[in-house]
């Protein structure tokens, strides 16, 4: 039996696996299902991050040590404006542990780490005396942490809904893109992009965005089977 060659995953490829996960999700009603939006979301994030990364150089960084040494140096600040005292404590295993798990928690739901040592600084120690002078790793347990969730739960939900429109946007854009790549039309080229510069623009609203871009892709679809068919039926005379 012969060995069949897989094919290189390229740019052109990605783009248009991103098309098909996207129009099947938008347009066959898959995303009304749970669990099929939410893994559909995630392979199509997936695929995103494998276009940006084929279309740029990027050198990984170790988030790790990015959060705890920005976490240690604000807490540290704050900790001798509160105190006046120098905080000359050694941190921890388990507080280097912590800190980039929290840190992590925090970027999750749209917050910066700023945002939470300002709040504990600034509310939840005057507030709660008790837990001065503070500790590092009291600050980043989970009854402080979902403390700073719960008063806090107006600016994350406003937060989410950002979030929310950002990845629907880029989702969009990205979308934009695959379709500026596969067309085959310099008109078509130029509308497309038309579309993608009104947007970011604010000339047009993100739902006339999304319902051009499923025109694009349906259209695009049909061709692109159109063409695939004609290339089996060439094969099949030869």
């Amino acid at each position: 039996m012969k060995k069949t060659e897989k094919a290189p995953v390229t740019s052109e490829s990605l783009n248009l696996a991103l098309m098909v996960v996207s129009f099947v999700l938008d347009n066959l009603g898959l995303n009304k299902i749970a669990n099929v939006s939410h893994y559909g979301q995630l392979f199509r994030q997936s695929i995103e991050r494998a276009i940006f990364g084929s279309e740029h150089s990027i050198v990984p960084k170790n988030l790790d040590d990015t959060y705890r040494s920005r976490f240690i140096a604000i807490f540290k600040t704050r900790y001798l404006q509160l105190c006046d005292l120098e905080y000359d404590s050694a941190v921890t295993p388990a507080e280097a542990r912590l800190i980039p798990q929290t840190c992590a928690l925090l970027a999750e739901k749209g917050f910066e780490i700023d945002d939470y040592l300002r709040w504990i600084f600034e509310s939840f120690l005057p507030e709660n005396p008790k837990f001065n002078p503070p500790e590092i790793k009291v600050m980043c347990s989970n009854f402080v942490f979902h403390k700073f969730l719960y008063e806090n739960k107006d600016l994350l939900k406003k937060k989410n809904d950002e979030e929310i429109r950002k990845k629907e946007s880029i989702d969009l854009i990205n979308r934009t893109r695959a379709l500026i790549r596969l067309a085959t039309m310099p008109e078509q080229t130029e509308k497309l992009k038309n579309l993608m510069r009104n947007f970011r623009d604010e000339r047009i609203m993100i739902q006339d965005l999304r319902t051009e871009i499923e025109k694009y892709e349906a259209a695009s679809l049909v061709s692109t089977h159109a063409q695939m068919s004609e290339g089996g039926t060439e094969s099949s005379t030869q």
